[in-house]
């Protein structure tokens, strides 16, 4: 799972996830910076991301970055994104 660092991380999020993670079937380890990132090849991603006031999360934008700048992260795998924030937009 990614979730990339955030200085004010949203209870909500952290309720979805351990829900998630308590299911017998998942395992998997947390990235929260850039420098944790390494290349996947092929299978499933989780992204988990929580914004901050602002409604960005700079390291996820870290994150990206390294992702499409660097050739060794395979292409091929499916990711799932969840979102939660302070902003209007996430209530």
């Amino acid at each position: 799972m990614i979730r990339p660092f955030c200085d004010s991380p949203h209870e909500r999020m952290d309720v979805l996830l351990g829900e998630f993670l308590a299911r017998p079937e998942v395992s998997m380890e947390v990235w929260q910076r850039a420098e944790q990132l390494r290349p996947v090849q092929g299978g499933r991603i989780f992204f988990a991301l929580d914004l901050e006031e602002t409604g960005l999360n700079l390291e996820w934008c870290r994150m990206l970055a390294r992702i499409r700048q660097d050739a060794s992260f395979d292409r091929n795998w499916v990711g799932v994104v969840a979102v939660d924030g302070h902003a209007e937009l996430y209530p």
